[in-house]
């Protein structure tokens, strides 16, 4: 079976919603610097880049993403829609 991956790959230059906090890449430990390893810090917002809302995001007894399991988000028909966007 081929899957078809729709999302986008994360960056710090990815783009946001109006108002939602720039993506930060803390770069904590190096092996430059003489650390035994490499290790990054995140700090990013849930509307950072594509992806799903849960019901609870928008209804304070909805469910959460983890209440879904992954298969519920592999679809056999897809449909793509063209929807022009305005200024907002």
């Amino acid at each position: 079976m081929l899957y078809v991956e729709l999302s986008h790959r994360l960056s710090v230059k990815s783009p946001l919603p109006p108002g939602v906090p720039p993506m930060q890449v803390q770069h904590h430990y190096s092996i430059e610097r003489g650390d035994v390893s490499n290790l990054f810090v995140l700090q990013l917002s849930n509307h950072s880049g594509t992806h799903i809302d849960a019901p609870w995001h928008f209804v304070a007894t909805g469910l959460r993403i983890c209440d879904f399991r992954l298969e519920e988000f592999i679809f056999e028909r897809l449909l793509c829609i063209d929807v022009a966007l305005g200024d907002d």
